[in-house]
């Protein structure tokens, strides 16, 4: 009979124990993170863009593709625009930051085709849900490149690169291309942010110093213009992957209320 008691007792203070524990924990308030990005396309080349965001909860209509109406790309005063197609939307890697577990998710989204260069320098996505509620989320910098009759003067054989030294932040600093033959002399290089990178010319390689600024860079093109007046494009490659890029970008982090 003692035992019998014993067993309805300790069961009773479980029990009761985690409704305590429920009714105690706090509610997450979900939230949405952007990081501000450098995002360099090749117009005719680069048919989607790829928005990394952070969730801080399991669901939410905005990780559902049928739950997305429309969305565009714009300025903040909207007197640029373009609008964009919800392809997919894919999950992507867990991060720990300020206390709480963030799911990656990559909105993929198709994108016009352009004959001419597009650039939006304060670029936000503007989405619509299915309940009506809007989001204007901060991107960074926008750049859609055109370029035609472009040529393989350039017999490249390796790409690398890397991050500047004692920086954690996922932004490229140099890279660097291999090639086999180099018969024309290089009068420019940029990788399609808008500003021409420096360079120096080896034996056997070319090495592209990219210009600091305070936006995330981690996938490039590469524009390269000779000196005869040909121009060559290295097509949009990922040089660094990162598994740590919100507790590494700080300052760049946005932060949004999702309703």
């Amino acid at each position: 009979m003692k035992t019998w008691m014993f067993y309805v007792t300790s069961l009773v203070l479980v029990v009761g124990m985690g409704i305590i524990i429920y009714h105690n924990h706090p509610s997450i308030t979900p939230q949405l993170l952007s990081v501000r990005k450098e995002y360099a396309l090749i117009a005719d080349e680069d048919k989607t863009l790829d928005v990394h965001l952070y969730v801080n909860v399991s669901d939410h209509p905005i990780i559902h593709p049928e739950s997305h109406v429309s969305a565009s790309l714009s300025n903040l005063d909207g007197t640029k625009r373009m609008d964009v197609m919800l392809q997919d939307i894919k999950k992507g890697q867990r991060e720990s930051y300020l206390e709480m577990i963030w799911t990656e998710w990559i909105f993929i989204y198709e994108i016009s085709v352009m004959g001419y260069d597009y650039v939006i320098a304060d670029c936000y996505l503007e989405i619509t849900l299915e309940s009506g509620d809007p989001y204007q989320i901060e991107l960074g910098k926008l750049y859609i490149t055109h370029l035609e009759d472009t040529q393989e003067v350039l017999e490249w054989n390796d790409l690398s690169a890397k991050k500047q030294s004692g920086s954690f932040l996922s932004r490229i600093s140099e890279i660097e291309i291999g090639y086999l033959e180099l018969n024309t002399p290089i009068h420019k290089i940029s990788v399609g942010t808008g500003t021409p990178c420096t360079f120096e010319v080896m034996d056997d390689h070319i090495k592209v110093y990219v210009p600091h600024d305070f936006y995330l860079l981690s996938r490039v093109p590469i524009l390269i213009e000779y000196e005869d007046g040909s121009r060559q494009i290295i097509q949009n490659f990922t040089y660094i992957i990162d598994h740590h890029i919100l507790k590494e970008s700080g300052m760049l982090v946005r932060t949004y209320a999702l309703h």
